[in-house]
């Protein structure tokens, strides 16, 4: 899996939107599609921000990742 699918995948689980998921941490709605689809590398700062909004830890969001 990569790191763009497992981002989709905890999205999905927690039946968020793009939107929720920009609203709730400042990132834009384009480079969090982005970085779903691999059209864009996401920064740790994202990582971070996006685990604390779903409430995980970021290790959690890189479990099951083989390539980023």
């Amino acid at each position: 899996m990569t790191l763009s699918e497992r981002l989709k995948e905890i999205r999905k689980e927690k039946k968020l939107k793009l939107k929720d998921v920009s609203a709730g941490t400042g990132i834009s709605i384009g480079h969090i599609s982005d970085a779903e689809r691999g059209a864009r590398q996401i920064s740790v700062k994202s990582l971070f921000l996006i685990s604390e909004f779903y409430g995980i830890k970021p290790s959690e969001l890189l479990e099951g990742v083989e390539s980023v």
